[in-house]
């Protein structure tokens, strides 16, 4: 079985156009990614307890892709802390105290000693000295490469899944409904869950390491502020450890005021498919008036003909 990538489409689109196309040449993909079997696993999760959050049923489901994602965002806080400290224990070398002064009698013993060589042998020792800094940079840009690529790929994974898992549920509950809601559903509701639902969640999958990586990178930096600069620093860990219930009070109000405007809309859309339903209705029994009025006066004017048609031959007779 193969992951969903793009390699494997070459290929099939140049035999496709040529008309040799068979079924061995489509790639099978994992089972795991397969929607039925996603959605099983969903619907017994979700069966367990109906009452608790979409997103809490798949975070239970897909354990594996949320563990990988947080090993990914170790090895991103461990490139945040090996860069802080990489720097502070080279600083000497790395920032002098004027970068247009060229007096170096109140500069660092390191500075003075690379004044008196010269320029090749400055940058022999600066190398020689400094290369556990590149090592160090080194490793701290590849975990942070690492890390990205083990975050995104959990994170798409867990996306894809989720999506996939929604979709088979709810085409699986179109097949019983009747045509008629089928073919609206077609046309509305279900082209917005395929195209908008999706991409929203899609996106929120794809950045939702963030989440968890962005506090982390903050207390290390407060720490090695609070440690290597100075201790008033750690003011902002508290500061940060008030901040975020309150920024998370502050979304979930807004996430429960985005449920109820989007339930409020769907009501007042159901509410104006149901007046424009009663609405045809009157329409209806117009027509149907207007019809009954027609017919009368056709009737009335045919009697009232043959009336007339009667009395002119009755006195046709009576004049002979």
């Amino acid at each position: 079985m193969l992951d969903i990538t793009w390699s494997w489409l070459t290929p099939v689109i140049k035999k496709a156009r040529k008309e040799t196309l068979s079924v061995g040449d489509l790639k099978l993909t994992k089972i795991d990614l397969e929607t039925k079997t996603l959605a099983t696993k969903f619907v017994q999760e979700y069966n367990t307890n109906p009452k608790k959050s979409l997103l809490k049923h798949f975070l239970k489901v897909h354990k594996k892709n949320i563990g990988g994602m947080f090993v990914g965002i170790a090895f991103l806080v461990l490139a945040s802390c090996l860069a802080p400290l990489c720097i502070s224990s080279f600083q000497e070398y790395l920032s002098p105290l004027n970068f247009f002064d060229c007096d170096f009698t109140n500069y660092p013993s390191s500075l003075v000693i690379l004044k008196q060589k010269t320029v090749q042998q400055g940058l022999e020792y600066v190398f020689s000295t400094l290369y556990p800094y590149w090592i160090i940079i080194g490793l701290s840009l590849s975990l942070i490469s690492v890390g990205d690529s083990i975050c995104g790929l959990n994170c798409v994974q867990f996306g894809i899944k989720i999506t996939g898992a929604l979709l088979d549920v709810l085409f699986n509950k179109m097949t019983v409904l009747s045509e008629t809601t089928k073919n609206v559903n077609a046309q509305g509701s279900l082209a917005n869950i395929l195209f908008s639902d999706t991409m929203k969640i899609q996106a929120f999958t794809q950045q939702f390491y963030y989440i968890f990586s962005i506090p982390m990178n903050l207390i290390v930096a407060i720490v090695y502020l609070a440690t290597y600069i100075d201790p008033v620093a750690l003011i902002g860990a508290g500061g940060l450890l008030i901040f975020i219930p309150i920024i998370g009070t502050c979304a979930k109000i807004m996430q429960n005021s985005l449920s109820r405007m989007a339930t409020l809309q769907d009501i007042r859309s159901q509410s104006q498919n149901q007046m424009q339903d009663a609405s045809s209705e009157p329409n209806l029994y117009l027509v149907m008036s207007i019809s009954w009025l027609i017919l009368l006066n056709l009737q009335i004017l045919a009697d009232f003909c043959y009336m007339e048609h009667l009395r002119s031959t009755s006195l046709i007779y009576f004049s002979n």
